[in-house]
């Protein structure tokens, strides 16, 4: 970054040697930034229904392991069991199962970095092979490497999910009466069906939740495509023109006979494009 900056300051220096010494630049500055939207409660509020399904995602993957390990814990009862008749302390046991579970999170966080990085790039080659040649030249995008902080978070993520999802099953798993456990008779009294059901049911219906909203927002954009807006869209040619070449681009426009109409506006309505600060 040192050496970017010292090279803009001297092309800018030399740009402006001609100017007044008020309009001379000084220096130039970089401030690196992961995103060009300010994080602000106005911009939290534009990228919540990503962050939404990411979280409703994640719950989904998180209560599918949690299933999965109160049925592994049903199948070590015998095991705990034993420990506890032999004097280990149930907290011990507690935490030795949420240390597996933190240790089948981590990796699984891992893999996940590694196939979101490789479903990125796949996404920009596709979008690069199915736009025009023509619009392609001038897309860029802006490579965003993980770093330290998306590792931060993937490593926080998959600990605070494990914790949270793997203290159930590990006190479910060592609640049970020792000497039955130690057996491994279980009455269904022992037999945690009310929280895998619970976990089963709030799957299909997050699932489910998932499924209908890109339906609804599919059907939207559809009805917004045929929705009059009052204003002519067709044969509509939008150019942005810096300052010192605006009049003679006029100029050489307004005498085109092809065009009918000329319009100028700072702002053009209904751009798609993201409300200013």
């Amino acid at each position: 970054m040192n050496q970017a900056e010292a090279g803009v300051t001297a092309w800018a220096r030399r740009f402006t040697a001609d100017r007044p010494d008020a309009e001379k630049a000084a220096g130039a500055k970089f401030w690196p930034r992961a995103t060009m939207l300010d994080l602000s409660p106005r911009s939290a509020l534009m990228l919540s229904p990503i962050l939404t399904a990411f979280a409703l995602v994640l719950l989904i993957a998180c209560a599918n392991l949690a299933n999965m390990m109160l049925a592994r814990a049903m199948s070590r009862q015998r095991e705990i069991g034993i420990r506890l008749a032999l004097g280990a302390a149930r907290g011990r046991l507690v935490q030795q199962l949420l240390t597996e579970s933190i240790l089948l999170a981590l990796p699984a966080a891992a893999v996940g970095v590694l196939v979101s990085q490789a479903t990125i790039g796949l996404g920009v080659r596709v979008m690069f092979a199915t736009l025009p040649s023509e619009l392609a030249q001038g897309v860029r995008v802006v490579p965003m490497p993980p770093d330290v902080r998306v590792f931060g978070f993937m490593v926080a993520a998959a600990v605070t999910s494990a914790l949270l999802f793997g203290l159930a099953p590990a006190i479910q798993a060592t609640r049970n009466n020792v000497m039955q456990a130690a057996r491994g008779d279980f009455t269904s009294e022992f037999r945690p069906a009310r929280l895998r059901n619970s976990l089963v049911v709030g799957q299909i219906a997050v699932c489910v939740l998932l499924l209908i909203t890109p339906g609804i927002l599919l059907r939207g954009a559809s009805r917004i495509q045929t929705l009059d807006i009052g204003l002519r869209t067709r044969d509509v040619v939008e150019i942005e023109i810096r300052e010192q070449a605006r009049t003679q681009v006029l100029d050489r426009l307004s005498s085109d006979p092809t065009i009918g109409i000329l319009a100028a506006a700072e702002k053009v309505p209904l751009n798609g494009g993201f409300p200013g600060w």
